[in-house]
């Protein structure tokens, strides 16, 4: 199975290490960032969806997200839910 690579910057390291550290974030926010930490670190794929719990489609979302628009676009749970997904609130049926 070929690894996912990824390279952070200084900076972005530090905004990931933030999220990981503080409770200030839903658990989602988390996961991704240790996600994105450990493919830096060339972690393997099998061992971090085994402990992070996340799917490899996750985790290539969380990926193309960082290289596509940083660490504030990877965080943001609105991109990387799946396409066609429905509401949670249902509008009840009249009739």
């Amino acid at each position: 199975m070929r690894q996912t690579q990824l390279k952070l910057t200084e900076q972005d390291r530090s905004a990931i290490d933030e999220i990981r550290s503080k409770g200030l974030h839903h658990s989602r926010e988390v996961n991704r960032a240790h996600a994105l930490s450990c493919l830096d670190r060339g972690i393997p794929e099998t061992q971090i969806m085994a402990v992070l719990r996340i799917g490899r489609p996750a985790l290539w979302r969380t990926r193309l997200a960082y290289l596509q628009g940083g660490v504030e676009l990877a965080r943001c749970s609105t991109w990387l839910a799946p396409a066609g997904r429905r509401s949670t609130t249902r509008t009840p049926r009249l009739g």
